[in-house]
């Protein structure tokens, strides 16, 4: 029902076009309550309390979305920035924007995230090899990409924050 449209919700006897809109609501009001808390907040101090702080950015979302995470030198949030939208399938976002927002905020640190509408959040070769040159191009300018992050399912059907997989801890910095 959270991830129905509101037509699709309208097609259920007794609900009418706004009960379906409100019920549509709900994952976005549940997205935002939870970043209110949780975003602002975010210290960096291990791989699980980024990859949960990021997931409620991908609540309800039916197509791949990018989010940049901007901390400053002592890893504290700056902002959780929108890069990219793209389709079901894939996402594209540009670099350059990347730096300059970093530039702007006064990041030290970067740290991605996307999702895989699939529901399975194993990195394609494309996301390995993006993520090494974003590291690469981001280093350039002096600033460190700590992590990519590709998510998938941000609420599991036991209703517990859902699944993702951290490239830093996969091994793709590794080689570097």
């Amino acid at each position: 029902m959270l991830e129905a449209t509101p037509e699709e919700l309208a097609t259920v006897e007794g609900i009418g076009e706004s009960s379906a809109l409100l019920l549509s609501l709900i994952p976005a009001v549940t997205s935002r309550y939870l970043l209110s808390r949780q975003v602002k907040k975010v210290r960096l101090t291990s791989t699980e309390n980024l990859g949960e702080a990021l997931m409620p950015f991908f609540i309800g979302k039916r197509e791949e979305i990018v989010y940049a995470l901007f901390l400053d030198k002592n890893c504290q949030t700056i902002s959780c920035d929108l890069i990219g939208e793209g389709n079901i399938n894939a996402v594209s976002f540009n670099a350059e924007k990347i730096i300059r927002l970093a530039m702007l905020k006064q990041a030290k640190y970067v740290v991605l995230a996307h999702n895989h509408t699939s529901g399975f959040a194993n990195p394609s070769d494309q996301d390995m090899a993006t993520t090494r040159h974003l590291r690469k191009v981001l280093g350039s300018a002096g600033i460190v990409l700590l992590d990519h992050f590709v998510i998938a399912d941000p609420i599991s059907k036991e209703n517990k924050l859902g699944e993702y997989v951290s490239l830093a801890e996969s091994g793709v910095f590794a080689d570097e």
